[in-house]
């Protein structure tokens, strides 16, 4: 699901798993999983997981914000900077 928030802000929901033995992005239909090799603990998770969408986006982690869930496993992620149809092209490389 994406969402606009604005002229170049979109928001979608991504499902983390951490503690995972590598680092991996995953695509279904509507669901977007990451999977962590960091732990939630100290927020090192949501770190990982901001530094990792950055680096595939192409995007300043300052971008990126969780909006909500941050101690959950699914997350509504704020990408500001981008259109909606700029993240279509980056999850269909996927």
């Amino acid at each position: 699901m994406v969402e606009i928030a604005g002229a170049e802000s979109v928001r979608f929901i991504v499902h983390v798993k951490p503690h995972a033995s590598r680092i991996a992005i995953e695509k279904s239909d509507k669901l977007l999983t990451v999977r962590l090799t960091a732990s939630p603990q100290n927020d090192l998770a949501n770190r990982q997981l901001i530094e990792i969408i950055a680096k595939e986006i192409r995007i300043a982690k300052s971008c990126i914000n969780i909006i909500k869930s941050r101690k959950n496993h699914n997350k509504l992620i704020e990408v500001n900077g981008i259109t909606e149809k700029q993240l279509k092209n980056w999850r269909k490389k996927i």
